[in-house]
């Protein structure tokens, strides 16, 4: 969060900002949360690692999976979820939408080895990387403490924790 603290816009200097919306298509309520920074030199050059020259979205090839990026994937776009078709599938996902699978395969997956990572589709087909429910604690352990109240339910295993082991 501290990284963050330089760049961010006056109204925001308490962290996240909630936003909800109602969705008329699915009748509920939704709800996000998001900072926003001032323009610098540095998002772009940043934004230039993860998007080629035609603007695709790609992994930078020297990506380093440490603690800190794997918490700001989790926070993004990780969760805890289970296979409702077959009660006893739990797992931790990392979203990979809009990367090329052997990308994600060369890349990232040689990375979540100790976590047993596995690479799956998600509901719309696309690729989605999987921590099985026996390395959740471990990985959460890993990336530390949740750094925003908003986020502290991403770390309730209990839930998951009333099943057998798979």
């Amino acid at each position: 969060q501290s990284f963050f603290k330089k760049f961010e816009v006056n109204e925001c200097k308490n962290g996240p900002k909630e936003y909800k919306f109602f969705d008329k298509r699915t009748n509920k309520t939704y709800t996000s949360y998001r900072f926003r920074t001032q323009l610098n030199i540095t998002f772009s050059e940043v934004r230039a690692q993860w998007y080629n020259e035609n603007g695709i979205k790609t992994i930078p090839k020297d990506l380093k999976l440490t603690p800190l990026v794997c918490l700001l994937w989790y926070l993004g776009d990780g969760g805890l979820s289970q296979n409702y078709l077959k009660e006893e599938t739990y797992h931790l996902k990392l979203s990979t939408n809009c990367f090329e699978k052997v990308d994600i395969e060369k890349t990232l997956i040689p990375q979540l080895l100790e976590f047993e990572a596995f690479l799956s589709r998600n509901e719309k087909g696309q690729p989605t990387i999987l921590i099985p429910r026996r390395k959740i604690e471990y990985f959460l352990k890993y990336i530390g403490k949740c750094p925003f109240q908003e986020s502290e339910y991403k770390w309730n295993v209990f839930p998951y924790k009333n099943k057998n082991i798979e």
